[in-house]
């Protein structure tokens, strides 16, 4: 038993300093529903041990049951911690991907507004016969805010808000873009320099506006 408890511990050290290695495992929902799945099996696994009599069909007794136990809740507890373990970094692995592809997104949806900026005279050009393409850029707008959802939204949807304030589509009582409907909840926009930027009918519901510039 005491090897057993050994190679348990060192097992044990062995993943702790694995997850350490991935900054702040601990404060994430997975550690904490592993830790009380160990301590649900290890209190029954006590439960089971100190039952005064068992059946004489099970074979056991008191010893022979704490023996059967201690085999058992090694694999067990390794078994939990691992397969929570295994479902992090599935969850991160998902999480990098979507991140990586709002980020293309972002990417492909300031080169089209730049076409329309520098081929369409989106900036410069009257509204009144180029409905079509404020309407389009407005449209483009609305759906890349929409589209994001990964861990790093809140820093994409500054970055569109500074594109079309930098690009004056945005400023004014009738700017180019109008941004009415827009989703800008939970947005980062802390010390972001949107003066005299139009965000009427805007969802800024939880974005971060402390201080903005």
């Amino acid at each position: 038993m005491d090897n057993l408890r050994n190679w348990f511990w060192k097992q044990w050290g062995s993943i702790k300093e694995r997850l350490e290695n991935m900054g702040k495992v601990w404060e994430k929902p997975w550690a904490l529903e592993a830790v009380i799945y160990v301590t649900l099996f290890t209190v029954a696994s006590l439960i089971i041990i100190s039952w005064p009599d068992f059946p004489d069909w099970t074979g056991l007794d008191y010893r022979s049951a704490w023996d059967f136990v201690g085999l058992l809740i090694i694999p067990v507890a390794l078994a939990i911690i691992g397969y929570y373990f295994s479902k992090t970094l599935k969850d991160n692995e998902l999480k990098i991907a979507q991140d990586d592809r709002e980020e293309d997104a972002l990417q492909n949806y300031f080169d089209k507004m730049t076409e329309l900026i520098l081929w369409y005279d989106l900036r410069t050009a009257p509204k009144e016969g180029k409905e079509d393409v404020h309407n389009l850029a407005r449209a483009r707008t609305l759906s890349i805010l929409r589209s994001f959802k990964g861990s790093e939204a809140a820093v994409h949807k500054r970055s569109v808000l500074e594109f079309l304030h930098e690009s004056e589509l945005i400023q004014g009582e009738n700017p180019i873009v109008y941004l009415d409907g827009a989703d800008l909840f939970e947005a980062d926009l802390f010390e972001v320099n949107l003066s005299e930027a139009n965000l009427s009918g805007a969802n800024l519901r939880g974005a971060r506006l402390f201080r903005p510039n």
